[in-house]
């Protein structure tokens, strides 16, 4: 028997007697006959079908067997089609667990399909299968070479007990670094390279760590299984997967194809091979030995038709858009995971290297590669390209350890319906002990199945148990602790006893027939403790930690727990008692402190100066923020405001019964307001702004909590609008929790002064506005910033938003809701148009109230706060707004769904609003300006 046998085959196919060669699709090594492989396909297949019997669960996609020779790992890519492994026991390497082999049968799926697309739409073109055998055969004779080969780093994933190949692993960031990241894809996207955007959707990787995606989740990971094979972890010698005609494995596949079946052609696999790819002097990668990547090399004028060679891939969601990329929708996630279904689109790989830092572009099929193309790339994305590889790079140094390090912790935290890890440096697993390896690919086995298995696992691991004569006694020797699940799940294989060495306790549960095991520390004879946990949601988590000073099972557990929590938000209970008081007590101080933080929160922030307005020599007080906060209170919502003033401004009302920050400056914006004398056509200078630009720094940490946040700058310098729009952490995923919605009134974005101090208008979208998108920014402009844009700026710009409306005065509104078309909303019709100065700030204002509140038509409601604020004259504005509107409330389109408005109208029991004044969490009552 070979000492390793990969195969794939398909259930649907060779059911009829003398067709049975034909359930083989591709199969490893050569030496094994085609005979022999449709042989070991049925007796996988009956074996399917015989466990079927036994579990409840019909989306069963994982099966192991184990015989006295070796492991059999099955894995359902796509319904009906399997990838299967046998290993030899006397060829696995030492460590090696069956979550390592699913992890690589996983990987030979992904680059499947990132090369070639799925495998079942390669069957629906040739219904032969001669096409799906080629793809197939080659990926699989590809992964099965690199796994005979120790020089591999497939073969060295083999010996990692910490390590999982069909996940990539992330990098955190700092925010800076993070806003620098997302700053940088947005201009690459939004790039116009001979009037036209070549960027479809990017990659950001920093050595082997994932920065940045703008794919869907399972896109991510067949991409990033293709860089890691090809660039990160290939040698620069390897010729393994030149394309080769009429090999023995290509006759014999062949061969199973019905004789109707169309020549199957090979795929172009050399995106695979590190050999053969070249970094041009404009540090571009691609494919060696083309005459026209030659051409590029040089950057000199080629014929048109010159295409630098670079490979295509298959993606099977399309790029998503900037802001969108590893935070997707858990259902097209799920739909994905199994990457059958689904739109497959085809792009250009691009990729380019600046130090450490590998940016991977997607192109369209559309465009036209050439020299020209990449130089005119290379100018836009060169200096921010090598000015992040510093900036990132020099964080990591002055972490003084290896990126995604924790300092005393060897590590692997997975998130299987996010399709990412986390993962300690392969440097510091290589210098773990054996018999810390050992330990850690025991404890990771006692979790059993991968989340998402099905009981197959749990009636395996009892008959294990059954036949082996353990029991939870024996498992309290090696050491293992069991928690009771309060949702019942599985038992779990123990570990070897030999290799946990003397366990240092275990809490009982009883009968564990129906319990999971959500956590499991081990100790070993040497020290040496290790900790497993799966707290639910598709993660876990395995941490090891050798040569300590933790002796006993309640410090060890303390330990882990910490890090647990403090670094991934796990927070389990190991059954360390405390007495039922002290939780009592402790339940009710965190409850009152999270009642004192929801209803004090604000229900909305709103950013930007005040002005003050001169009018034919009259002064009065404007801005966006005070017309925001007029249409807040008609809707009986308090708000926090952040301005920059002069101490000496008078505010006047309008700002009452809010939360007033006031950052001091030197001057206060002021606005002089001309008209010419044939019309009412206005004009602006302006004299004197503040000496400050506000940024999320400037706001207290209880107006941060504001779900909304409202961004009304009225002079680009006024306020910094990328630093409000920061990327969500990624915990906020794992735990649920809302993305913060920004909503930015863009006019002051779109202005600029000449040498008088008069006002200009800006004829394309501004960096500062390009910098500010993002999947959760909503956009107010109106016809008159965006008439002199290119006729699909527009809608271009709202592909990364949430949302993107233009106001065009008596026409209406234009809505861009996502991806959706655009939709024109006819105004709210007034007896009497008298001014309109702070029509669109209302109108803002108005609809991202109304989506906080759950309305079914925001903007219908933002039409009708707008057409009441028109309705009175500018002299009594902007205190005015509030009364017209609610004195209107009763012709305000009504919604049945309701949010938060009625929340903020309660008050908070003295002593629980004393608690919060004192913590910070509440501003104090009565307080209206923060110096």
């Amino acid at each position: 028997m070979a000492a390793l046998q990969l195969l794939v085959f398909d259930t649907r196919r060779g059911n009829k007697e003398g067709e049975e060669n034909d359930k083989v699709l591709a199969g490893f090594p050569d030496t094994v006959s085609l005979l022999q492989q449709s042989s070991m396909a049925g007796l996988l297949q009956g074996l399917l079908l015989f466990t079927a019997n036994f579990t409840t669960d019909p989306h069963l996609q994982w099966d192991v067997a184990e015989t006295d020779s070796g492991t059999w790992v099955m894995h359902e890519a796509e319904p009906h089609l399997w990838f299967a492994a046998l290993a030899a026991r006397q060829w696995l390497p030492r460590h090696t667990s069956e979550h390592t082999l699913r992890s690589l049968l996983t990987q030979a799926h992904l680059l499947t399909t990132a090369l070639c697309g799925s495998v079942q739409a390669m069957l629906d073109k040739d219904p032969g299968g001669g096409l799906a055998r080629a793809g197939l055969q080659a990926v699989v004779g590809h992964l099965g070479r690199a796994l005979g080969s120790p020089a591999s780093w497939q073969h060295r994933e083999l010996r990692n007990p910490l390590g999982d190949a069909s996940l990539p692993p992330l990098l955190q960031l700092s925010s800076g670094a993070a806003l620098a990241v997302q700053s940088l894809c947005n201009n690459l996207l939004l790039a116009n390279v001979s009037g036209r955007q070549p960027v479809q959707g990017m990659l950001l990787l920093y050595g082997p760590y994932l920065l940045w995606s703008t794919l869907a989740a399972r896109d991510t990971a067949a991409l990033f299984a293709l860089l890691a094979t090809g660039l990160l972890h290939a040698t620069s010698t390897s010729k393994s997967c030149k394309p080769t005609n009429g090999s023995q494995a290509d006759g014999v596949n062949a061969a199973a194809s019905d004789g109707g079946s169309p020549a199957a052609v090979h795929p172009d696999l050399r995106a695979l091979d590190g050999g053969w790819w070249q970094q041009l002097p404009s540090g571009f990668l691609v494919q060696r030995g083309a005459k026209e990547a030659r051409a590029a090399a040089t950057a000199a004028a080629v014929d048109g038709a010159a295409q630098p060679a670079v490979p295509l891939v298959h993606l099977q969601h399309g790029p998503m858009g900037q802001g969108q990329g590893q935070v997707k929708g858990q259902q097209q996630q799920q739909q994905g995971s199994s990457g059958g279904d689904g739109q497959w689109v085809t792009h250009h790989l691009l990729p380019l290297l600046e130090g450490r830092l590998l940016l991977v572009m997607l192109l369209g099929t559309d465009t036209q590669l050439s020299a020209e193309l990449l130089a005119d790339l290379h100018d836009w994305v060169a200096g921010p390209a090598k000015q992040l590889a510093t900036q990132i790079g020099d964080e990591v140094r002055e972490s003084r350890s290896e990126a995604s390090h924790l300092p005393g912790f060897r590590y692997l935290y997975q998130d299987s319906q996010q399709l990412a890890s986390r993962t300690s440096p392969r440097i510091k697993v290589s210098a773990m002990s054996h018999h810390a390896r050992t330990l850690a690919a025991a404890v990771r086995e006692s979790l059993g199945a991968a989340p998402g298995m099905t009981a197959l696992a749990q009636e395996r691991g009892h008959a294990a148990a059954g036949a082996t004569g353990i029991d939870s006694q024996a498992a309290a020797g090696a050491g293992l602790l069991r928690v009771a699940s309060s949702f019942g799940a599985r038992d779990s294989h123990t570990p070897d006893p030999s290799s946990s060495g003397n366990g240092s306790g275990t809490r009982s549960t009883g009968n564990c027939d129906g319990c999971e095991v959500l956590e499991v520390v081990a100790r070993s004879s040497q020290d040496c403790w290790a900790y497993a946990a799966q707290p639910g949601g598709g993660r876990r988590l395995l941490a090891v930690r050798e040569r300590r000073s933790e002796r006993d099972l309640p410090e060890a557990a303390g330990v882990l727990q910490a890090f647990a929590e403090d670094n991934f938000l796990i927070a389990l209970s190991l059954g360390v008692g405390m007495a039922p008081k002290l939780y009592a007590a402790l339940f009710c101080v965190v409850a009152a402190l999270l009642i004192a933080r929801q209803l004090s929160t604000p229900a909305i922030t709103i950013v930007g100066n005040v002005t003050i307005d001169l009018v034919d020599g009259k002064k009065a007080l404007g801005g966006a923020v005070s017309y925001a906060a007029a249409v807040a209170s008609a809707f009986g919502v308090r708000a926090c405001i952040v301005t920059a003033a002069a101490p000496d401004v008078d505010l006047g009302t309008v700002f009452d019964g809010h939360d007033l920050v006031v950052i001091p400056s030197s001057h206060t914006l002021v606005f002089e307001h001309t008209y010419t004398f044939w019309g009412n056509h206005r004009k602006l200078r302006v004299p004197a702004q503040p000496n400050v630009t506000l940024s999320m720094r400037h706001l207290p940490a209880r107006c941060r909590r504001a779900r909304t946040l409202l961004l009304g700058p009225l002079m680009p310098a006024d306020l910094d609008p990328a630093s409000f729009v920061v990327a969500q952490p990624w915990w906020h995923a794992l735990v649920g929790l809302p993305w913060q919605q920004v909503g930015l009134m863009a006019q002051g974005l779109q202005r600029q002064l000449d040498a008088s101090g008069r006002v200009q208008p800006l004829r394309d979208p501004s960096p500062l506005l390009v910098d500010a998108l993002g999947a959760s920014t909503s956009v107010f402009l109106s016809d008159v910033e965006t008439d002199t844009w290119p006729n699909t700026t527009v809608a271009q710009l709202a592909h990364r938003t949430s949302r993107f409306l233009v106001t065009r005065g008596k026409d209406g509104a234009d809505e861009y809701v996502g991806c959706t078309a655009v939709t024109r909303h006819p105004v709210f019709q007034v007896s009497a148009v008298l001014d309109t100065n702070g029509a669109g700030d209302t109108f803002a204002t108005a609809y991202m109230l109304a989506v906080a509140a759950g309305h079914a038509s925001p903007v219908t409601v933002a039409h009708w706060a707008g057409g009441l604020a028109v309705s009175k004259p500018q002299a009594c504005k902007p205190a005015c707004v509030t009364g017209a509107l609610q004195a209107g409330w009763s012709t305000m389109p009504a919604s049945p769904r309701h949010g938060w408005l009625p929340v903020q109208r309660l008050l908070l029991l003295p002593p629980v609003r004393q608690l919060a004044q004192l913590l910070g969490l509440a501003a104090p009552r009565g307080a209206k300006a923060v110096p």
